[in-house]
């Protein structure tokens, strides 16, 4: 083999490894990055039942939790104002806000 043939070799396989980490990168970092709202969005947008990020910090004294109904209520927070939340699930336990054992 000729040394212009081996160097040709050597580009395209480095090409083709250049690529494929961009790719790697390009599609990981479009599935991990995410869009939090203020309470100010989300209240121009008006009623909804979609799922959105809203950046606020609970206020734990209004904290509601009904293991019957498997509702929890509470209102969120952030310098343009507060926002009150109803989750039907069973309680999210990473919060802090799941009913500990007795």
């Amino acid at each position: 083999m000729t040394e212009r043939k081996v160097r040709s070799k050597f580009i395209a396989c480095g090409a083709i490894i250049v690529l494929a980490v961009g790719y790697l990168i390009f599609s990981s970092v479009g599935g991990s990055t995410a869009y939090y709202l203020t309470i100010e969005e989300v209240k121009a947008q008006g009623p909804s039942e979609c799922k959105v990020r809203v950046a606020a910090t609970i206020m734990g004294e209004t904290i509601e939790w009904n293991a019957q109904e498997l509702m929890l209520k509470f209102k969120i927070a952030d310098g343009s104002g507060s926002l009150a939340v109803i989750y039907n699930a069973p309680a999210p336990t990473c919060s802090g806000m799941a009913p500990r054992p007795q």
